[in-house]
């Protein structure tokens, strides 16, 4: 087997992406990723599943509180009935938005937004 000359570009592209896997593991998030480095979060999330990386993967800081619903930052019971972006929430059964993720948005546990 030869001698691998990677170009600089691809020794660029590798740089990014041990500073981007590290950063996720720390449990930083694509889009905290993105702001630190100087990036677009398109191009973290590539560089994350280019690694294996998967959106439970790193561990994402919810901010929630006692005042948010259970059911926040969870995925719904059932989105089948809804309209595309919402979900029934499994901790307080109202029809709420979801997140990208597929996660529940967060929201108040009195049902306020």
């Amino acid at each position: 087997m030869g001698r691998l000359n990677p170009n600089e570009a691809e020794m660029s592209l590798a740089r990014r992406q041990v500073e981007v896997g590290a950063l996720a593991a720390e449990g930083m998030t694509p889009q905290q990723i993105a702001h630190r480095l100087g990036l677009h979060t398109n191009r973290v999330l590539r560089d994350l599943e280019m690694m294996e990386f998967d959106d439970y993967t790193y561990d994402r800081p919810t901010g929630l509180d006692e005042s948010h619903c259970a059911g926040s930052g969870r995925e719904p019971l059932d989105v089948s009935r809804y309209s595309a972006g919402r979900g029934k929430c499994s901790g307080c059964g109202q029809v709420r938005a979801i997140r990208a993720d597929g996660t529940m948005r967060r929201h108040a546990k009195d049902g306020a937004a």
